[in-house]
């Protein structure tokens, strides 16, 4: 995390996977001081707001095109702004602009029968950014990529 604060986030991204490999199999234990104290002098208020305008934007452009019915009030703070589609090549079109959307779950992804709607929600929902690193012109550039992907 240091290093993408202190670089920028693909800078990072393969310390982050190391990490994520060292710690994979151990049992979870306590925050380290860094830690703390980093969350510490987070203003956590106005993350969530910045993350909620974020999202909202992202909102009123795609929900037209989202096939997951999205209540945006129900979710303060969000981490990501759920996106389903079926086009299966909008996560590529994504990472060939640089814009980073994360896929959860994707040791589960052999696991479920190919065609239920847990495989469809696997494969095909989108996690667009929408934390306080980014501001309205990021959310419009993911917009963008997405209308130009989607037909």
């Amino acid at each position: 995390l240091l290093i993408s604060a202190d670089l920028d986030t693909e800078a990072g991204y393969p310390h982050f996977q190391a990490h994520e490999r060292d710690l994979a199999g151990r049992p979870v234990r306590g925050m380290s001081q860094l830690t703390e104290r980093v969350m510490q002098s987070i203003d956590h208020e106005a993350v969530g707001t910045i993350r909620e305008r974020n999202r909202d934007h992202l909102h009123a452009h795609l929900k037209h095109l989202n096939l997951m019915p999205i209540d945006p009030a129900v979710a303060p703070g969000p981490m990501t702004y759920p996106f389903l589609t079926d086009n299966e090549s909008l996560r590529y079109a994504l990472r060939e602009a640089r814009i980073y959307a994360a896929q959860y779950w994707p040791q589960l992804l052999g696991s479920v029968e190919q065609g239920t709607p847990e495989d469809r929600f696997m494969r095909l929902v989108v996690h667009l950014p929408v934390d306080q690193r980014y501001g309205i012109d990021h959310m419009d550039r993911i917009v963008e990529v997405i209308l130009r992907s989607i037909p």
